[in-house]
């Protein structure tokens, strides 16, 4: 059927294309030595443009797969074609007109490659997932058949059974959390090394010109010093450029500029520290830089009102999986941020971080906001996969749930107080002690 339907649009395309090269009575659509030698190629010029500059980016936002990449890439050839016919080509089979057709293959290959490598993708993505599925149905048509034979262990069995499902519940809600992660920490990175270049450039700058423009201020003083009395053009351009308020102001100009500066430095360090993509296995670090990190990756959101208070108390370095913890820290803060955010009523909403040392062996860390608090009848399920109180749509279940699992794997605990209108309190305690395993 494929061979057949190619076959019959490629006789079309031929006689269409045969018709137009021969014809007498078309429309001429060549105009050597002028500017525009095809006109009627400005038309898929624009075309060509529009989608690439606008339709086929949104396409690609809304859905991102290698397809909808491949469609902004062709881009590039197709505007190549349109731009050699519509400019260069003068006669059929010019080199022009050659270089063009060339380009156009090339512009049907680079969507017809990604729509293959995805389609390659989602086979074996499929495979994979029918394979577990699978593998997932032959396990539980195994257990259900023992149950049949053996009646008598039928509670173990189920008992069993659900610690299966749990597991798996619990394998999935890390798996997705940790590719969530994991795809934030290197969009993180990425963004935290595009930064860092460009603001050390300015920052690095910003010193030469302030002592340059210094300087040109002190020479600009020795010549009032020397000619107080000006050239009439000279004294009638200092008053249409107000030198006296830009004296004045060009410092605090320049005092702004290396302030902005230094708080972007400040945010890309914090950017670095909070990805940790360098540090997926134990490292020994001081856990204030993961939640100070964490603070300014959440300061957009801090600016709505709320206020933060920090008592951070000595804490001997910690070895843990950095980028772990910092994925509790965005978790629980966040949790005490929407609490506080979706209560407008509370007129002073309040985040509290606290640090310090239970004893020689255990360090505790405690989140607390004076928001509504967490009912009583919910918080046995608080650390369940997939719960939540959000609305559909805005939380998945797995923060909270991904947090007791990392801690869990640090040999430490994790629970959360709350009353009825007083706030809640998130409460880590983890031991000094290297993590094993």
């Amino acid at each position: 059927m494929v061979i057949a339907i190619s076959l019959i649009f490629g006789l079309i395309a031929y006689q269409i294309i045969y018709l137009c090269a021969t014809s007498s009575t078309l429309p001429e659509t060549m105009f050597p030595g002028t500017l525009f030698t095809r006109p009627w190629d400005l038309i898929p010029l624009i075309l060509f443009l529009v989608g690439g500059f606008w339709i086929y980016p949104q396409f690609y936002q809304k859905y991102p797969s290698l397809f909808s990449h491949a469609l902004i890439i062709s881009t590039l050839p197709n505007v190549a074609t349109q731009l050699h016919m519509a400019f260069g080509s003068t006669a059929l089979f010019d080199n022009h007109f050659n270089i063009a057709h060339f380009l156009k293959i090339i512009a049907y290959l680079v969507p017809l490659a990604g729509l293959i490598l995805d389609y390659i993708h989602t086979y074996y993505h499929l495979e994979e997932t029918n394979q577990t599925l699978n593998t997932e149905i032959i396990q539980r048509q195994q257990i259900a058949e023992e149950l049949k034979r053996s009646e008598t262990h039928l509670r173990s069995k189920n008992q069993q059974l659900n610690q299966t499902l749990s597991q798996l519940q619990n394998t999935q809600a890390q798996l997705i959390q940790t590719e969530k992660m994991s795809s934030l920490g290197q969009m993180v990175a990425g963004l935290a090394h595009e930064i860092n270049n460009p603001v050390n450039f300015i920052y690095g700058n910003l010193r030469h010109t302030e002592t340059y423009i210094q300087d040109l201020l002190g020479l600009l003083h020795l010549y009032e010093q020397h000619y107080p009395q000006p050239d009439a053009e000279i004294a009638t351009y200092i008053d249409q450029i107000d030198l006296q308020f830009l004296e004045q102001d060009l410092p605090h100009m320049l005092g702004s500029m290396k302030q902005g500066s230094e708080r972007i430095k400040n945010l890309v360090i914090s950017l670095r520290n909070f990805s940790r993509l360098d540090e997926s296995d134990l490292k020994t670090v001081n856990l204030h830089e993961g939640l100070e990190s964490t603070l300014v990756m959440l300061e957009h959101r801090l600016r709505s009102g709320i206020k933060v208070t920090k008592h951070y108390q000595h804490l001997p370095p910690i070895e843990c999986y950095p980028a772990q913890l910092n994925q509790v820290w965005m978790n629980l803060i966040a949790n005490a941020i929407d609490a506080l955010q979706e209560h407008p009523e509370i007129e002073h909403p309040h985040l509290i971080v606290s640090t310090f040392c239970l004893n020689d062996y255990q360090v505790q860390i405690t989140i607390t906001d004076n928001g509504t608090g967490i009912p009583e009848e919910i918080q046995a399920h608080i650390f369940d996969p997939f719960f939540t109180t959000k609305p559909v749509g805005s939380g998945t279940g797995l923060g909270l749930s991904i947090s007791y699992q990392i801690i869990q794997q640090h040999k430490g605990d994790i629970r959360l107080f709350s009353q009825k209108g007083q706030g809640t309190e998130a409460r880590v305690i983890l031991p000094v002690e290297p993590v094993q395993g």
